[in-house]
């Protein structure tokens, strides 16, 4: 069974490999369950849904698997209900809310992360005050760094908006980052080359009173256009679909 999103409507195909279905059901079960990004807000239509596939997936992998499977999709759903009335609090109408909501519905099919960790790392970002047109474009920006670099998006967000709220890309934040695949120092100096034409070791640079238009310079320069980063989560969105069209 694979469930799928199109504009907000869901749709299922199911299919079973008679020959191989006991190795099948357990490979096919944790595949459904790695689908819960597409899961959409509306709690109507999911409820519908949800009936919809228990009926199906109790048929194919047993009442127990299936009834794992309803519970961790009735979660999914609570998560996007609590998500969805955090951004209508810090976007201020339920309108903007949902066009935004959307709006991150039709982005989230070109990234490699579950949608429901999109729309919380939305929602902390704009919690910071990142204004509502640049979230998607940030989000993408630390996506890639984050699917090149294995590092948590979350992780990645937090230091983020910590430097946007202090203002000060200190040597916390510059270590942390490090961490997590953002070599400070290194990608000042090529900037610095780029801009200036004159070039520096990564040692030879200054990083007292960093700011956080510093931050945004560096994660455009890494993963803006052109930039090493940049196209990481549609090259491993295509392996993944390799992968997944050699399991058949």
């Amino acid at each position: 069974i694979i469930m799928q999103s199109n504009n907000g409507d869901l749709y299922f195909r199911a299919g079973i490999d008679i020959d191989g279905f006991n190795a099948g059901a357990s490979a096919m079960e944790q595949r459904m369950k790695s689908l819960t990004s597409t899961v959409v807000n509306d709690s109507g239509r999911m409820d519908d849904a949800l009936s919809s596939i228990g009926d199906t997936f109790t048929r194919i992998v047993g009442i127990g698997a299936a009834g794992g499977f309803i519970k961790e999709m009735f979660n999914v759903r609570s998560e996007m209900q609590n998500t969805e009335a955090m951004l209508k609090v810090f976007l201020g109408s339920a309108e903007k809310a949902d066009k935004f909501f959307k709006e991150l519905q039709g982005y989230a099919y070109n990234n490699v992360f579950e949608f429901k960790d999109l729309a919380q790392q939305s929602a902390q970002l704009l919690a910071y005050k990142t204004d509502v047109e640049d979230v998607i474009p940030t989000l993408n920006k630390l996506s890639e760094i984050a699917a090149s670099t294995n590092a948590p998006l979350d992780e990645l967000v937090t230091v983020f908006n910590k430097v946007k709220a202090t203002n000060k890309l200190d040597s916390d934040a510059i270590y942390s980052l490090g961490g997590k695949g953002i070599n400070v120092r290194e990608t000042i100096a090529e900037i610095t080359e780029l801009e200036t034409g004159q070039k520096l070791l990564a040692e030879e640079v200054d990083v007292t009173g960093l700011k956080f238009k510093d931050l945004e310079k560096i994660i455009e320069h890494m993963a803006g256009e052109g930039g090493k980063y940049s196209g990481m989560m549609e090259e491993k969105i295509r392996k993944m679909i390799i992968t997944e069209v050699d399991k058949k």
